[in-house]
């Protein structure tokens, strides 16, 4: 299963140096594989956020490998902006977007 970078963002560390952001589209969400035995694991009255699509939406804000080895950065979200909008809520600076996805 491949994930892909769907947008990527550039912000300033420090007032100077910048870093880049990546909103990784993953087809599937990180609780698809719960077991009905495990969700009482997720705590009291949380259930897992699937989506009725099959795609979720995390936040990078180091470079993803293609099978996401490295754990996201933030919760699975239900569209680009919602991540996006995550990402922007934790950068000290503004983030400037860049739209990767193929035309």
């Amino acid at each position: 299963m491949t994930n892909r970078i769907v947008r990527t963002g550039k912000w300033l560390y420090d007032g100077s140096v910048s870093k880049t952001v990546y909103i990784i589209e993953a087809k599937y969400s990180f609780f698809d594989n719960v077991d009905e035995d495990e969700i009482g694991d997720l705590g009291p009255g949380k259930q897992p956020e699937l989506h009725g699509d099959g795609l979720c939406y995390y936040v990078y804000f180091r470079k993803p490998t293609p099978e996401l080895a490295v754990p996201a950065d933030s919760p699975g979200f239900s569209t680009i902006q919602e991540a996006s909008e995550h990402a922007e809520s934790r950068a000290p600076t503004p983030i400037e977007w860049v739209d990767t996805r193929a035309a």
